[in-house]
């Protein structure tokens, strides 16, 4: 956030099929959404919105499973699958089902050599919220 970013989303490949979230994948954006819930949720005037840990806005976190081969595909060209999980009660209990996101790709700015590291210190700290969960 020093650089003026901020984390929103998460990807990863299925080298070998289709790109469509499986259990574990949808378990983990559900988990990711939770976690940054409120993250990028600021009042008018800039500063931290005090009502974020209770909003039931969705969050701004995503997920993209990138398809890198697949006999399937028409193209040698990777599939992408932008997706976001809402949660339902089903039965008594709530279960998260994946939405899958249309998305435009725009080019903005190119990280420096003094951004990557700072990008790399905050997965760290992530990755150990994460693992503490």
């Amino acid at each position: 956030s020093n650089h003026g970013l901020s984390v929103v989303g998460w990807y990863h490949s299925h080298p070998t099929f289709q790109p469509n979230p499986s259990v574990t994948d949808i378990e983990n954006q559900a988990s990711y959404q939770q976690l940054f819930q409120g993250d990028n949720e600021k009042d008018d005037d800039g500063g931290d919105d005090d009502d974020a840990s209770t909003s039931t806005a969705a969050s701004p976190f995503v997920g993209l499973i990138i398809g890198t081969y697949d006999g399937q595909n028409p193209t040698s060209e990777s599939v992408m699958r932008w997706f976001h999980v809402i949660s339902k009660k089903a039965e008594g209990k709530d279960v998260n089902y994946p939405m899958q996101l249309k998305t435009t790709h725009r080019h903005f700015r190119v990280l420096d050599d003094e951004l990557r590291p700072a990008m790399t210190s905050q997965g760290a700290i992530i990755r150990q919220g994460l693992e503490s969960k």
